[in-house]
């Protein structure tokens, strides 16, 4: 499943939350993890766009170190998860 086509941070984290465990890559899986990194750091959340680039890692490759990964991974879905229950009204509309 392609990222949302926004920068919108809760649209990304949806986007995180509907593919799941099964769905992310994992620490070992880099070149994934540079790409889900290289989206997940676009969006407009500063502490989203941080952990995003360490799973991007340098130039988007993804990090070849796997602990980093793991933490940067579970950043990532702990921002999401905080984000996603702070909602208490509609999606904002979506940017481009």
């Amino acid at each position: 499943m392609p990222p949302p086509a926004t920068t919108n941070a809760a649209y990304a984290c949806f986007w995180v939350n509907h593919l799941g465990p099964a769905g992310l890559p994992g620490p070992a899986e880099v070149t994934g993890l540079g790409r889900v990194g290289a989206f997940l750091s676009t969006v407009d959340d500063l502490p989203l766009r941080r952990a995003a680039a360490s799973l991007a890692g340098p130039g988007g490759a993804g990090t070849t170190d796997r602990r980093q990964a793991a933490d940067a991974l579970d950043l990532v879905l702990a921002r999401c998860d905080s984000l996603l229950s702070a909602l208490d009204r509609p999606l904002p509309k979506r940017t481009a």
